[in-house]
């Protein structure tokens, strides 16, 4: 009896080092962004707990807005996107994943430092090219035949979304720095939701952001969102993705993109922010 006692408080004293010692045990959303800039401020106002080195990456366990977090750089493009949500959710065992960053504009309505909400994701890359031209297809399914343009596209999750979208009516942002080239006149950034879309490819042509909107309706254009998308649709992960304008895809997109890229990102780790409160 003794012997079994002792074996009984031994296991507790496991699962008590399991649950509440282990980060992986505890943390319940994963945010992503793909550069420095884009978790530099979330890291600086969280209450770091640890940090784990996985795979290059380094991962920050700890509290925001009193949620439990695991905060990461995943590097650009689509792969280092993809590694990094499945450890997240394989080795953190993350309930829901939120990417955060910044992005080209499509839409001729976006300038700099407007955030969009992504309601749907594509990666625009994905297809196959014949006699035509280019033919987008969803990606994991061989690209031939004709395809539905519904059929490319990956959902964000829908609680997620009404949340982005319900805390956002009450988010004022600072005015755009000077020298912005969007206007010469005082403009307040605003915040919509519409399609992104995906690829490995940084936009820096009038060409393909006509092309972006016409195939996709994209609102804006990005690397990383539709690898990610994919990965929490395969492991039925809730998923949100929001993107700050730092440019507008265009010939001026990498002079636009240097000038602007801290102030994108600011609005972007607000609406954040505002969302894990509410979450």
């Amino acid at each position: 009896m003794v012997k079994m006692n002792q074996f009984m408080e031994y296991s507790i004293f496991l699962l008590w080092c399991f649950l509440f010692i282990n980060p992986s045990a505890s943390a319940q959303i994963g945010i992503m962004g793909a550069l420095n800039e884009e978790i530099k401020l979330l890291k600086d106002e969280m209450k770091l707990m640890k940090e784990t080195k996985i795979a290059g990456r380094v991962f920050y366990s700890g509290k925001l807005e009193g949620k439990e977090i695991v905060l990461v750089e995943a590097g650009m493009g689509k792969v280092n996107a993809a590694i990094t949500s499945q450890l997240l959710i394989t080795k953190f065992k993350v309930e829901k994943i939120i990417f955060t960053g910044i992005a080209g504009g499509v839409s001729p309505d976006l300038g700099i430092g407007d955030l969009v909400i992504a309601t749907k994701v594509a990666q625009h890359d994905y297809g196959s090219i014949g006699p035509q031209g280019f033919s987008p297809f969803r990606p994991g399914t061989l690209p031939e035949g004709k395809v539905n343009i519904e059929s490319v596209y990956f959902k964000t999750d829908e609680k997620l979304l009404n949340i982005a979208m319900t805390v956002s009516r009450g988010i004022t942002f600072d005015k755009l720095p000077e020298g912005t080239i969007v206007s010469e006149e005082v403009r307040i950034p605003k915040i919509v939701s519409g399609i992104i879309v995906t690829g490995d490819q940084f936009i820096v042509s009038k060409t393909k952001r006509k092309w972006l909107l016409e195939t996709f309706n994209a609102m804006a254009t990005e690397m990383e969102g539709g690898a990610v998308a994919q990965v929490c649709e395969i492991n039925n992960v809730p998923f949100l993705l929001i993107r700050s304008i730092s440019d507008l895809a265009d010939e001026d997109a990498e002079i636009n993109f240097e000038k602007f890229v801290n102030y994108a990102a600011k609005n972007s780790v607000l609406l954040v922010k505002k969302i894990l409160s509410k979450i």
